[in-house]
């Protein structure tokens, strides 16, 4: 096994050693990119936020969401991702942060308003 590219006139270039941890750290981060997931269910348990209290606030221009010692105020377009499904609101923004808001918490009225509200900014594919 060589631990240098060999150019066509003979001369070497990067070591084998030092570009090969390169590829497996950009193979690493676009995995994370496109398994958000995956890195979510591993970094969640350290956060800290697991049974924390947060309070949500969808308005036209933004969404809040607040805790104890956390907030978080984006505008509907950093959002990359909105999916419903029978018992959870999910929101991916452009930071890779997964909001994760479960239908139990919201009365009907709510759930109609916020359903609107996501029609109106979805994001763009």
């Amino acid at each position: 096994m060589q631990f240098f590219y060999q150019l066509q006139d003979g001369a070497l270039n990067y070591p084998l050693i030092f570009s090969a941890p390169l590829g497996v750290y950009f193979l690493y981060c676009s995995m994370v990119s496109l398994f958000p997931g995956w890195y979510s269910r591993r970094v969640y348990p350290g956060s800290n936020i697991d049974g924390a209290k947060f309070t949500a606030r969808f308005a036209a221009a933004q969404v809040e969401v607040q805790g104890e010692n956390l907030q978080w105020i984006h505008k509907w377009p950093a959002y990359t991702s909105i999916h419903e499904s029978q018992d959870l609101f999910v929101f991916h923004d452009k930071a890779g942060i997964l909001f994760i808001f479960a239908k139990r918490h919201f009365t009907t009225a709510q759930i109609d308003t916020l359903q609107r509200l996501i029609q109106e900014h979805q994001p763009k594919s």
